[in-house]
């Protein structure tokens, strides 16, 4: 999955970035002066590409205020200190539930084999191909405790 954001200070955009594997990595700011700085980043969400359509996925909209103080050490040495809001520079979204539905059509079936039931295995893979769950049930008969066991990371 790519998800973008973007860095900017005040209306100036500084940087946008796209990461793929949880970790947002802006380039470095240069600083040539004592000052404060006060930055803002958002995920742009309206760029999100990945194996579920958008819709899919609901988006931590927050706006994360992040301060850089630059002090002036002296003999021409700078020192940064960065703070972000209360909320914190992480960004959680969360994927929607959704609705599998599995047919079974018979071919040939008679009276004879009329109560004959069929046993599947449903493995549900994650994006990097993981199982998040699977269970094994039999058509005709509702599942138990047993064959819907609770989600794996």
């Amino acid at each position: 999955m790519a998800f973008e954001f973007t860095l900017k200070e005040g209306e100036n955009v500084i940087q946008t970035v796209t990461a793929a594997n949880g970790a947002v990595l802006f380039d470095p700011i240069i600083y040539t002066s004592a000052g404060t700085h006060v930055y803002t980043i958002v995920e742009n969400w309206e760029t999100y590409s990945g194996p579920l359509d958008a819709s899919g996925v609901t988006f931590d909209t927050h706006v994360e205020t992040v301060t850089v103080e630059v002090t002036d050490e002296g003999e021409g040495k700078l020192s940064a200190e960065v703070t972000y809001d209360a909320d914190g520079p992480a960004f959680a979204n969360r994927t929607n539930p959704g609705d599998l539905i599995i047919t079974k059509n018979v071919v040939g079936q008679t009276a004879a084999n009329a109560d004959d039931t069929f046993t599947f295995t449903i493995r549900i893979k994650s994006p990097t191909g993981g199982d998040i769950n699977s269970a094994s049930i039999e058509i005709g008969k509702l599942p138990t405790a047993e064959q819907s066991p609770e989600p794996t990371p």
